[in-house]
């Protein structure tokens, strides 16, 4: 397969995390190709995620849904294609005529790194009709079974790892480069905050069964601003939950309206994360932000932390069942465990310093 001329990799989806969980898998596959692998991704996903991958070519398509009612989200001509669990999603005839012009009608090799595919992954498949495929679901002429209990950045990288058994994630999981905008306009929103503090990254709104209460991440706020007179939180997100109210308001700044990508990299500025099961969380992990993730109804084994410090709190249930003083101490402990120690002073900072992370990354 390492000898395809003309490989295809797929990642369909409309899900940030999961283009951050994809990110060390694409570059690998990308340098085993060397300039002869192609993408098919969703529209905006190869300027804003993988920008820096040497592609031969890349296809983006847009994914179209039927409302309840039967109306269709998106552009019009698209064919309906039932998955096996029954959902319902529009390949656009359109976008898999254009998948075929932009990475070529020879293709000989498909690589699908989704781990649910999609249906609209069949249809290109079909049209593209490789020679040989890989992917995750039973039509593949190679078909991996997706290991749930793996983390999802490993499970991604069993692909290239079909390839070249010797690869490891870890070498392929430096920070994400985002459009010099987004870097830019972060550096300007951490320029406009209070100088000689350190900044406590704070992501809490998502799915409403994977938030955790409001007043609770508010009073945990309070107490640890009270303990680090050193640190200054700042909220990131699109939903303001009212968490800078208290006793440490002063020292708390929301930082909302930012594009995805400004937030991302507004987290690798930070020199702490909390936050719960988020495309935010995945962020912090590749910019090696020493973090505390919030895991209720979610497994951290799969979507938590996977590579730079951190502590995780898991309720294996519902996220009202976190408590503060669990929190709290997993923020302590991680700041201990980090911090610089008095023998190291002088010597290079350790590589998650937030100026070091930044230049990795860039």
């Amino acid at each position: 397969m390492l000898e395809a001329r003309n490989p295809v990799a797929l990642l369909i989806t409309n899900a940030n995390g999961d283009h951050l969980l994809n990110l060390p898998a694409l570059r690998a596959l990308a340098e085993l190709f060397a300039g002869r692998l192609a993408l098919v991704c969703t529209a905006g996903a190869r300027e804003r995620f993988f920008s820096a991958l040497a592609l031969r070519a890349c296809a983006e398509v847009r994914l179209l849904h039927e409302t309840a009612d039967g109306e269709r989200e998106g552009r019009p001509r698209a064919t309906k294609v039932f998955d096996f669990a029954g959902r319902v999603s529009l390949a656009s005839v359109l976008d898999v005529e254009r998948v075929a012009i932009s990475v070529g009608e020879s293709c000989d090799l498909l690589l699908s790194l989704d781990t649910n595919p999609l249906p609209a992954t069949v249809e290109i498949l079909r049209r593209l009709s490789p020679a040989r495929s890989v992917g995750f679901a039973p039509y593949f002429g190679v078909a991996l079974q997706p290991d749930f209990d793996k983390h999802a950045f490993d499970l991604a990288f069993e692909l290239p790892r079909l390839l070249n058994p010797a690869l490891r994630s870890e070498d392929f999981a430096s920070p994400p480069i985002f459009p010099p905008t987004s870097h830019s306009r972060a550096a300007e929103v951490r320029a406009g905050l209070p100088a000689g503090f350190k900044i406590l990254a704070v992501h809490a709104d998502t799915k409403r069964e994977k938030m955790w209460a409001a007043e609770r991440m508010s009073s945990l706020l309070g107490k640890y601003l009270k303990r680090h007179p050193d640190f200054i939180a700042v909220l990131i997100g699109t939903e303001d939950l009212g968490l800078g109210a208290g006793a440490a308001a002063a020292r708390v700044f929301p930082c909302f309206g930012l594009s995805v990508m400004a937030a991302m990299a507004l987290v690798g500025e930070a020199d702490l994360f909390l936050g719960v099961d988020s495309c935010m969380l995945h962020a912090a992990d590749l910019y090696r932000v020493p973090g505390v993730g919030l895991f209720g109804p979610t497994s951290p084994r799969q979507w938590g932390f996977r590579f730079g410090p951190h502590r995780h709190v898991w309720s294996r249930g519902a996220m009202d069942a976190i408590r503060e003083d669990e929190v709290l101490d997993a923020l302590e402990s991680l700041c201990e465990e980090t911090a610089e120690r008095p023998e190291d002073a002088g010597r290079t900072p350790r590589p998650s310093v937030a100026g070091e992370k930044r230049r990795a990354g860039r």
